[in-house]
């Protein structure tokens, strides 16, 4: 072997040695949708369910299918996270998709006393264990408050002038509920979401071994 050849390969292996491995990027999850402050209708399923999109750094498969890959997981799910009122009952959560994996969620919001309001949607990434994954001693969660709605439906007085039992009179009268819910909406989903934040993280923490 040729001296430039020999230094060569020498010079390789000591890069090999010398540069330490590139930390990956910590576990992140964020909803992309729905978007904060948005007004989402409800599903007209029993559940009024509607889906939520997640993104995240790590894969997300069904529960069990990570193995030893410790940047894998899924997601659980809850509604109004400082409390347990929309939850399945007898479970801590409100929905999770341990079963199929992949970026959507289903919001159950039928599950909850009071479906249509001002709602926090929280969402925490879990391991193969349903225990949450955690960066910095903290579970990696993300939030969102939503306004929800029923579905529109014909909201207008019948043609003999009998009240609709479908909805609130006339057009006039409907588009007022709306925008008053709307401002209702925007002045507490600040609030909420400060004070859901810290209460989701709590909770989710408090459920570590």
């Amino acid at each position: 072997m040729s001296p430039s050849a020999l230094e060569y390969g020498l010079t390789l292996f000591l890069l090999t040695i010398a540069i330490p491995a590139v930390a990956q990027d910590k576990p992140t999850l964020e909803i992309g949708w729905p978007n904060a402050n948005s007004v989402i209708s409800l599903g007209v399923d029993p559940d009024k369910s509607i889906g939520v999109v997640v993104r995240s750094n790590v894969k997300l498969l069904a529960a069990g299918q990570c193995g030893d890959d410790k940047r894998c997981g899924h997601v659980h799910m809850k509604i109004d996270p400082e409390g347990d009122s929309c939850n399945i009952p007898g479970r801590p959560y409100n929905s999770m998709n341990s079963d199929f994996g992949g970026d959507l969620i289903k919001a159950r919001f039928g599950r909850c006393p009071s479906p249509i309001g001002t709602h926090v949607i929280g969402v925490l990434l879990a391991d193969d264990h349903h225990q949450p994954i955690v960066v910095d001693g903290k579970p990696v969660t993300a939030l969102v408050t939503v306004p929800t709605k029923w579905v529109r439906r014909e909201r207008y007085p019948l043609s003999d002038g009998r009240p609709n039992a479908n909805g609130p009179g006339t057009p006039c009268q409907a588009a007022t509920v709306l925008v008053l819910r709307l401002r209702s909406a925007s002045r507490t989903s600040a609030r909420l979401t400060h004070r859901a934040a810290d209460t989701f993280a709590k909770r989710a923490a408090d459920t570590l071994p």
